[in-house]
């Protein structure tokens, strides 16, 4: 995974049998928030300052926990639809 900062952005990468990595998802964080309204953390840093993936409700797929301005925000894993899977 990686962190883009300006534009609220989380990556997720594999390792391909080339051993080259490809983003293979995109994830756009804090969507409907303002960044002005996004409480800063003193210093300065990037946010979210930590990232967990677990099966966090026991479904038997990955979810994203994610630790960012003094909150915990978990993003739950859904199931793709056929059209989704078909891609």
């Amino acid at each position: 995974m990686a962190v883009e900062e300006t534009e609220n952005l989380l990556d997720f990468f594999r390792l391909g049998k080339d051993l080259a990595f490809s983003r293979f998802y995109r994830f756009k964080m804090f969507e409907g928030v303002e960044r002005s309204s996004q409480p800063q953390r003193r210093g300065g840093g990037v946010e979210p300052r930590e990232l967990q993936v677990a099966d966090f409700n026991d479904d038997g797929m990955p979810d994203l926990l994610m630790l960012c301005h003094r909150e915990v925000l978990i993003y739950l894993a859904k199931e793709k639809t056929k059209a989704e899977a078909a891609k």
